[in-house]
């Protein structure tokens, strides 16, 4: 069994070599709920090649995912620019007064199936969100057209063996969850499979490297970055592909 001490990482400073080091050393990121978690039944597993080709969009509310990354901007605030330098990178986007609302959304984390009683706590937990924000909302074009700014996850895919954890420093969890402050939206997808869904989150641009690793620690392949295409869609980038220079473009 791994063993994991506490890691403060400057992100900005580190080398890739010093980052490799110091990742067996990082305390895994915590669970939706403090509760033992329980023995799930086994379920079998979509394999890469046919994620990549069953996830197709449904038709997505651009205005509403540009909405609440404004709101996901706000709430995260200077937890941003601090990360990494003085906080936990595992527990800086996990905020306690989300937690219980975020658990009423994935009670059995990467074990629940989709429903509507899961798009509508989704709902409760992005109005609940909202309600804690005091000051106005800015408008974040910039960011919604950011590279490696949004990441989307097929969590029903997730193999949740915990080699993400390590790779993303803790932002991941070990059933490849991103945190619950950077929750956008939950997306519906074209497909007769029953994993017909997707969790769309932000990833603030410090810890782009990281989640780059993530997605390549990943066997099943469940995580694609996204932007917005042309024609005003959210597609993915490559499942299991990771974007931008510290690994290469794909």
């Amino acid at each position: 069994m791994w063993r994991f001490a506490h890691l403060n990482a400057t992100i900005d400073s580190k080398t890739t070599e010093q980052r490799n080091e110091q990742v067996g050393s990082l305390q895994s990121g915590p669970k939706l709920s403090s509760s033992p978690r329980p023995r799930y039944p086994k379920r079998s597993v979509l394999l890469p090649h046919r994620i990549s080709r069953i996830v197709t969009l449904m038709d997505t509310n651009i205005a509403a995912v540009a909405r609440q990354l404004c709101i996901c901007f706000a709430w995260c605030g200077n937890r941003v620019t601090s990360v990494g330098k003085n906080d936990d990178i595992a527990i800086t986007f996990r905020s306690r007064e989300l937690a219980t609302a975020a658990q009423r959304v994935f009670p059995e984390s990467c074990f629940t199936n989709f429903s509507q009683q899961v798009v509508d706590r989704f709902r409760e937990f992005t109005d609940e969100r909202e309600s804690l924000i005091t000051a106005p909302l800015s408008v974040i074009n910039a960011e919604f057209h950011r590279p490696r700014s949004l990441l989307m996850f097929k969590w029903q895919c997730s193999l949740f063996d915990g080699a993400a954890t390590i790779a993303s420093l803790g932002f991941l969890n070990d059933d490849y969850m991103p945190p619950w402050d950077t929750w956008l939206q939950i997306v519906e997808t074209t497909s007769e499979e029953p994993e017909s869904c997707v969790l769309i989150s932000w990833v603030p641009e410090p810890i782009g490297p990281y989640v780059n690793a993530g997605i390549i620690a990943d066997p099943a392949e469940s995580m694609s970055w996204c932007s917005l295409s042309s024609a005003g869609r959210i597609v993915p980038h490559g499942w299991g592909q990771p974007w931008g220079d510290d690994f290469g473009d794909r």
